[in-house]
């Protein structure tokens, strides 16, 4: 299983297993400066006629969109912010799911600490999601996924 690596110049890279179902996109260049916070949107694509599951999902046995992201060295990582969901039925239910489709952002708040070293710094975590087409939701999946950053002073 392969990092989902998420680094410039737009860098795309599919998730492992999942390839054709979801990707990951990045800036180009992510740059923090010292004792700053910035709101990092990470584009996620989602194949067509798939869905995943909205944060928060519409019900507690679903799972939500999730990105956890693990702090390095001097980057500090704030909660993840998703969008909102969208109303879908898949064929046959009564229940209406909250999904994201397409292509949707989510925002990465990242801060440096004060006086931290100027350098390159790669933050590691996990992607979590629960895939569905038109019938059926699919078991969960995690990935690896890892985001460089480059601190300037």
């Amino acid at each position: 299983m392969g990092w989902l690596a998420a680094t410039g110049p737009d860098h795309e890279t599919a998730v492992s297993g999942e390839a054709e179902f979801v990707a990951l996109h990045a800036p180009d260049l992510v740059r923090l400066s010292s004792a700053h916070t910035e709101i990092i949107p990470l584009r996620i694509t989602v194949a067509e006629g798939y869905h995943l599951q909205a944060n928060p999902a519409a019900y507690p046995y679903l799972v939500p969109t999730r990105l956890d992201m693990e702090p390095a060295g001097a980057i500090e990582v704030g909660r993840p912010i998703y969008p909102a969901g969208n109303p879908y039925q898949l064929e046959g239910s009564p229940d209406t799911l909250l999904v994201y489709d397409g292509a949707f952002d989510v925002k990465l708040p990242l801060r440096a600490v004060a006086h931290a070293r100027p350098g390159r710094y790669t933050l590691r975590g996990t992607l979590t999601y629960q895939r569905c087409d038109h019938r059926t939701c699919f078991r969960p999946v995690s990935e690896p996924v890892a985001l460089t950053v480059y601190l300037t002073e």
